[in-house]
């Protein structure tokens, strides 16, 4: 899918992402590389495969991944969903009483990775500048319904 050759390894894995969610699968790395170098190098996604799919994964949503015995069957399904319906603190990042700087703070932190301007020029698959708009628009959308209500720091009520 990303790929056209098949000239890339693949390293079983157990990822366990930010939102509780957890991956079984495999990695997908280039050829020779190895876990570490793959999750270390400055790629902001991964390639990753499981039994439903191949898709890119943004390293800043793994909490944690564990390399799998090459072999090991896998019996469970992975779920597929995202849960876009989450509390926009949790989004965010911050305490449901959080301040109105504290909020644009977090906004401002963690849609820098997500800017639709910063990849306008970058060839991305179809799938990866599709997280990259829901994932700012959700990133937006959680800002302004923590906002309502608070006081800008220039003294303005949202």
């Amino acid at each position: 899918m990303f790929n056209s050759g098949d000239d890339r390894v693949r390293l079983p894995v157990k990822m366990t992402l930010a939102d509780g969610r957890i991956l079984i699968g495999n990695l997908l790395a280039n050829m020779g590389g190895t876990l570490e170098r793959t999750l270390n190098n400055e790629a902001l996604f991964i390639s990753f495969e499981d039994q439903e799919s191949e898709r890119m994964i943004a390293k800043n949503t793994i909490v944690e991944v564990l390399a799998r015995p090459k072999g090991e069957v896998v019996e469970e399904k992975t779920p597929l969903a995202v849960n876009i319906d989450e509390p926009a603190h949790i989004t965010l990042g911050v305490t449901e009483g959080a301040s109105g700087e504290e909020i644009t703070h977090a906004f401002v932190s963690k849609a820098e990775h997500y800017r639709p301007d910063r990849f306008e020029n970058v060839n991305l698959p179809p799938e990866v500048a599709e997280y990259i708009d829901s994932s700012y628009r959700k990133l937006y959308a959680a800002h302004n319904t923590m906002m309502e209500g608070k006081t800008h720091a220039i003294g303005q009520v949202a």
